[in-house]
């Protein structure tokens, strides 16, 4: 007979059971056509995971499974649950998940490398510690939220909201450029007015030249009546000189 096929295992509580083989990288015994794990756990039919029985006698923790160590129930060995987490909780606690209380296994030897709280409240800390040492964001942060984090009607909002936005901008736009050119052709109105002309009044005391008017010809000179003679100094007359 071999070390390793039909030898007798034994329970956690020292049962024995016969014609058992030996896991080949633990001291775990199982049947064909169980399967043997390296968490020196065994899975049987599928996903049923158990807590094996050992080669040892007594149970020794350094080459048998170290966790779910108590005996069988009802003739079965412990069943193993993996919780979301990762650890792995046996089922003598029913709450084991939820209550966060299983362990954590090293998956090449199956050794015990944490608790599930015990992971659980150093995070908490470890978050509540460099939440707290981290200093105070201005009020001017932006709080940004990826599009996976917007509802539907939250994006249709959005859309809309700029939708909206850009029509008031054009109408703006629009209304101002109407206003220049309302403008533009209210000055060239006046600028017409102001070049025509204006009847200027003349400041008082002021004289305006007026030109001769030359009359007509009618081509006809008028004389004066010929009965009129020029008078003459009488003959008679004496020069005198002056001495």
């Amino acid at each position: 007979m071999s070390d390793t096929t039909n030898i007798t295992c034994y329970d956690y509580d020292g049962t024995n059971f016969t014609e058992f083989n030996k896991c080949p990288n633990s001291d775990s015994c199982f049947k064909e056509p169980d399967q043997c794990l390296p968490t020196r756990l065994v899975k049987r039919g599928g996903d049923l995971l158990v807590r094996p029985i050992c080669a040892n006698n007594p149970w020794s923790q350094e080459t048998c499974a170290q966790i779910c160590l108590y005996g069988n129930k009802g003739g079965y060995v412990p069943r193993v649950n993996i919780c979301q987490d990762g650890s792995y909780c046996c089922d003598n606690d029913p709450n084991c998940c939820l209550d966060h209380t299983g362990v954590f296994l090293n998956q090449t030897n199956g050794i015990v490398i944490g608790r599930a709280n015990e992971t659980t409240n150093s995070a908490t800390h470890a978050s509540s510690t460099s939440t707290s040492t981290m200093p105070p964001k201005a009020s001017s942060v932006v709080t940004q939220y990826s599009d996976s984090s917007l509802s539907t009607g939250a994006k249709a909002g959005i859309g809309v909201g700029v939708a909206v936005a850009a029509l008031l901008i054009i109408a703006a736009i629009i209304g101002i450029l109407w206003k220049r050119r309302n403008r533009k052709n209210a000055n060239g109105s006046i600028s017409k007015d102001v070049g025509a002309k204006s009847p200027v009044e003349k400041p008082r005391g002021s004289y305006e030249l007026v030109h001769p008017v030359e009359m007509e010809a009618t081509g006809q000179i008028s004389e004066l009546p010929g009965a009129s003679t020029v008078p003459e100094l009488p003959g008679n007359a004496e020069r005198r000189e002056a001495d």
